[in-house]
């Protein structure tokens, strides 16, 4: 098997509800609530290491953690029991706490952030890239919802006063809205 039938199998049964529509020498156009979310060029498995395919599994488990939960209270207890991997694990492919929160927090948003872009990019006319914010929050609100709601207005009230790197990334992904 290739890297993205691994890949694959990790968003399906992960935070990601990926339906494949269509799959062709490693080529694979992903659906979310029947709207095109992105394309997937496969890559073999030497090319992706097994620290990088560890690195993203421990994300996409613990993203949904952190952001239903907050950083403060989300502990180490919680993340062992969401990757069902051991501290020395997950410490092994980050240095502190503070980074698995980073890229948690950059996992969630960038999956609505892609969804955006992937709208917009569709939009043939000014009405139709203003529509896309609307019809972009209609098609995902439900999976945002199930994990905990819209991860920058969360990570920006449980980090204004704990966490620099994260208030720091929220104030960034607040200023490329400009």
């Amino acid at each position: 098997r290739n890297g993205l039938a691994s890949l694959l199998r990790l968003h399906v049964i992960g935070r990601w509800l990926f339906t494949i529509h269509a799959f062709q020498q490693n080529v694979c156009f992903c659906l979310h609530a029947n709207i095109p979310i992105g394309i997937f060029i496969g890559m073999n498995d030497s090319v992706t290491s097994k620290a990088e395919r560890t690195r993203r599994y421990i994300i996409e488990r613990v993203a949904p953690v952190f952001n239903k939960k907050g950083y403060a209270a989300t502990s180490m207890s919680d993340l062992i029991a969401a990757t069902g991997l051991s501290k020395g694990s997950i410490y092994g492919n980050f240095k502190n706490k503070d980074e698995v929160a980073l890229a948690a927090f950059e996992f969630n948003a960038d999956f609505i952030n892609d969804c955006l872009k992937e709208r917009i990019r569709a939009a043939q006319s000014q009405q139709q890239k203003l529509l896309a914010y609307v019809q972009t929050f209609q098609a995902i609100h439900r999976e945002v919802m199930a994990n905990g709601g819209c991860p920058i207005l969360n990570t920006a009230v449980d980090s204004s006063e704990l966490n620099f790197l994260l208030q720091k990334a929220v104030q960034y992904r607040i200023g490329g809205w400009q």
